[in-house]
């Protein structure tokens, strides 16, 4: 599954990349990542036919379970969001390629963390909405023009989801054509770009290192709403494009297909540790001045002393020992201070430009491969 990528929408990618060249890629991915807009006029037709195509959403797919995640998203979207910034992205950074991925795009435009962090949060927020991922058959008297020749209104989630899918298709064809050695992808070592392995990784690492850091922070999942949570990231990777051949069928073996690829893949890696540095200096500057020594003493607690130690997290020995030489019970301490801060990171990603200001794809690769500005 490391050589495996996503024929389905790379196919299309091809074709346009065969018609366009890079360019048209990249005028495809900046179309793609303001993801309220509907989908470009100027698309190819079989690629506008495909995200029109209702999903034949696989049995496993239960809105029963999906309600509840969604329920525990609207009680605690601002702590998860926390979460996702401080637990699942950094962890996800352990295996090579991911945290290559995210430095080649670094390398390109020093902004493209940044930008990264917040489609995440924007992202996690619109899966997470009521009926973000589902769709529905709309009367002909009730459709609307961005409903499709097929009458089927998909959820903001949803068509979140197959927007970056068809965005990661891009990536991948524009990460293989750098010929300098530092900005070339490795696919000997690391194997394709986005592959299956580390798109199954990244899928089950954001949905446990969630629930496992909320835990931390006092907020403990019922039986039920950790299966309702791996539904959601489930129905998320199908929408990804993730074969069935790597979705668990419950939360128990979900836990030791995330173990086991994490063991598989855990690295060293110079990029995981830029990666963090820069993440922690984002943070930093998100947060108001007494509160920019959190961060990093939030992201180790969260991450725990072996990945916190690998990604070189930085320690704050002096603040960790005064926020745990009290009486308080860890959880309930970081469970405030993660409150404590998680208005500022919604703040920060509510404030922003909408997507427009935040490519996936680097802005210094558009300009490198002759990309329009739009």
């Amino acid at each position: 599954m490391r050589f495996v990528s996503d024929p389905e929408t790379d196919a299309l990618a091809a074709e346009l990349f065969h018609l366009e060249g890079p360019p048209g890629l990249v005028q495809m991915t900046q179309a793609l990542e303001d993801w309220e807009a509907p989908i470009p006029e100027h698309l190819p037709s079989k690629m506008r036919e495909w995200f029109a195509t209702p999903v034949e959403y696989p049995a496993f797919v239960d809105p029963a379970r999906i309600r509840i995640a969604e329920d525990l998203f609207v009680e605690y979207g601002p702590v998860s969001t926390v979460a996702v910034l401080m637990c699942a992205v950094p962890h996800f950074f352990t295996n090579p390629t991911g945290a290559r991925a995210f430095y080649l795009a670094k390398i390109f435009s020093p902004n493209s963390l940044r930008h990264r962090l917040l489609e995440l949060a924007q992202f996690v927020s619109t899966i997470g909405q009521y009926g973000g991922l589902a769709q529905f058959w709309v009367a002909p008297a009730q459709r609307h023009a961005t409903d499709g020749p097929h009458g089927v209104r998909k959820g903001g989630g949803m068509v979140t989801v197959q927007k970056l899918r068809m965005i990661h298709s891009g990536i991948r064809i524009m990460l293989t054509l750098p010929k300098d050695p530092a900005k070339r992808w490795d696919t000997a070592t690391l194997g394709e770009p986005i592959n299956q392995e580390a798109l199954c990784e990244a899928i089950l690492c954001f949905c446990f290192c969630t629930i496992a850091s909320l835990a931390k922070l006092g907020i403990v999942q019922t039986e039920a709403q950790q299966e309702g949570t791996l539904c959601a990231w489930k129905t998320v990777g199908h929408l990804l494009g993730l074969s069935e051949e790597l979705q668990p069928v419950d939360v128990a073996e979900a836990q030791a297909l995330h173990k086991q690829l994490f063991e598989r893949n855990c690295t060293d890696t110079m990029e995981s540790k830029v990666l963090i540095e820069e993440m922690v200096h984002i943070m930093r500057g998100i947060m108001p001045r007494g509160l920019r020594g959190i961060p990093p003493v939030l992201m180790r607690y969260l991450l725990g002393p072996r990945v916190a130690d690998q990604l070189a997290v930085p320690p704050k020995p002096l603040l960790a020992h005064a926020l745990t030489a009290t009486h308080w019970a860890e959880h309930q301490l970081f469970g405030r201070l993660a409150r404590l801060i998680s208005p500022w990171l919604v703040r920060w990603f509510s404030s922003q430009e909408s997507a427009h200001a935040h490519p996936l794809l680097p802005e210094g690769l558009a300009d490198t491969l002759g990309s329009p500005r739009m």
